[in-house]
C-alpha cells in the first residue's frame, strides 16, 4: 500500500513521523520472529504466543482463500503458511512488510476521530495498540471511549498496581488502565490467559501516549517488568 496521499502539508508531516516512529517502536516491542535461528540473516516463519503462524516482525498470516489464521500446530495451516513464504525473509524483507502494515493500520485508523485528533505522539502510542488489536477493537475499546470524553488525565498508576487491575478484570476507569486492560492473549484452544509481556507492552504504549520518548518508555517498561517479576 503506498504512503497516505496527504494534500495538507503539516498533515502530512506527521503522518509520516507517526508511521516513521510506529515502525521503530514495533522493532523494538515485536522482535524478529525466527522459526530457524540456525540459518544467518534469514528469519523464518514462527509461532506468536497464540499460535499464529507469523514471519518478520509480528505479520500474521491468513488463509488467502477464508481470511482466517493460519496455526503452526495444524498441518494444513502450516502447509499454507510455509508456501506463502518457503525461504523465509531477509531483514530488509521483514522492514518493507512491516511499514506496509503499519501504512495500512494507518489508513485505516485516521477514519477514527478521536486518533484523526490525536497528537503526535498519542497518534504513534494508538498505533501500536491498533497495530496489535485491529482497529475494530480499539473502536469498540474503553479507551476510545476515554479519548472521547476527553478524559486523558490519570494518576498512572505504577506497574504492579496496574497489573493487578487487569488480572482483576475490574472495568479500567481511567486511560492507563484502558492501554493495560488489553494484555491477554486468546491460546489456540480458545483459554483466554493474562500475558506479563504483552501487559508490559501496554504499559510502553500508555508512557509514549503521556509524552515519553518511544526509547525511554521502552527502557522504563523493560525495567518495571523486571522489578515487578523480583518484587
Amino acid at each position: 500500500m503506498p504512503e497516505p496521499d496527504v494534500t495538507d502539508a503539516p498533515e502530512y508531516c506527521q503522518a509520516t513521523a507517526v508511521i516513521d516512529r510506529t515502525c521503530s517502536l514495533l522493532e523494538k516491542l515485536e522482535g524478529l520472529h525466527d522459526g530457524d535461528p540456525s540459518t544467518k540473516d534469514i528469519f523464518e516463519i514462527a509461532a506468536d504466543p497464540a499460535g499464529i503462524a507469523t514471519v518478520g516482525f509480528g505479520h500474521a498470516l491468513f488463509n488467502p482463500d477464508t481470511g482466517r489464521p493460519l496455526y503452526l500446530s495444524r498441518h494444513e495451516d502450516r502447509r499454507i503458511a510455509y508456501e506463502m513464504y518457503p525461504e523465509g525473509v531477509t531483514l530488509g524483507e521483514a522492514r518493507a512488510i512491516l511499514r506496509g502494515d503499519v501504512v495500512a493500520r494507518y489508513a485505516s485508523a485516521r477514519q477514527d476521530a478521536t486518533f484523526a485528533a490525536a497528537t503526535e505522539d498519542e497518534q504513534v502510542a494508538l498505533l501500536s495498540f491498533i497495530f496489535n488489536i485491529g482497529v475494530h477493537n480499539y473502536r469498540k475499546s474503553t479507551l476510545r471511549v476515554l479519548i472521547e470524553a476527553g478524559q486523558v488525565e490519570c494518576h498512572a498508576s505504577d506497574f504492579a498496581t496496574l497489573y493487578k487491575q487487569m488480572v482483576s478484570k475490574l472495568p479500567p476507569l481511567e486511560i492507563d488502565e484502558a492501554f493495560t486492560a488489553w494484555s491477554r492473549t486468546t491460546l489456540a484452544d480458545g483459554r483466554r490467559t493474562p500475558v506479563e509481556g504483552l501487559f508490559t507492552r501496554r504499559y510502553i504504549e500508555f508512557l509514549i501516549f503521556t509524552g515519553t520518548p518511544e526509547d525511554e518508555a521502552v527502557e522504563a517498561g523493560r525495567k518495571a517488568l523486571k522489578e515487578f517479576r523480583h518484587g
